[in-house]
């Protein structure tokens, strides 16, 4: 399956949390919403990643692919820290951790990115490599995002794209796995 495949695959999805779970969570709930919009945001920043290399974007492409990181870094998160395949009571206080988790909603013990990002990048060093590098491409106050938002030399775009095309390759395959493992994906129902 080809990457940009994957993107368009996910944005046709409704996903919702197996049986057993809801019994917790409760039908159309703040869960449901929630990893449906998690997962929009994936497929939406996975393939704007993409488009945006495709025109040779690179600050906004790195932007969108770290983006992507992130998003599919708390999918994964969630779905390993809530495990829905094995439903536990106290599971709804755990998702205000994702639900609430801004300073503004002062949730206690809200989830922190980094805590998302460190499982992912112990099961793949390179898109640690690769996220380090685009956190210090979109940071405001670094020579190089005068660079990428001009002409750049050939080398280096071939390596932006290689990177992007890399880390869009590895969320969307990362992504799959977990909708695949942890949620059950609601049929489509056309009117007729």
């Amino acid at each position: 399956m080809r990457i940009g495949e994957i993107y368009d695959l996910l944005k046709g999805l409704t996903l919702d949390v197996p049986k057993a779970f809801r019994q917790f969570a409760g039908p159309q709930s703040q869960v449901t919403h929630f990893i449906n919009a998690l997962a929009q945001r994936i497929a939406y920043c996975g393939a704007e990643t993409l488009n945006q290399v495709e025109q040779g974007h690179w600050l906004a492409a790195s932007l969108f692919a770290r983006a992507n990181i992130e998003a599919v870094a708390l999918l994964d998160r969630f779905a390993c820290d809530l495990d829905p395949r094995t439903p536990r009571k106290d599971a709804l206080q755990k998702i205000t951790r994702y639900v609430f988790a801004a300073k503004a909603f002062d949730g206690g013990g809200v989830v922190h990115i980094n805590d998302c990002l460190r499982p992912v990048f112990r099961d793949d060093p390179r898109l640690e490599q690769n996220y380090n590098l685009l956190c210090e491409a979109v940071h405001p106050n670094w020579l190089g995002v005068s660079k990428l938002g001009g002409e750049i030399d050939a080398k280096v775009e071939a390596h932006l794209r290689e990177l992007m095309v890399e880390c869009s390759r590895s969320c969307g395959v990362r992504t799959l796995r977990i909708v695949q493992e942890h949620f059950e994906i609601v049929p489509v129902v056309e009117n007729r």
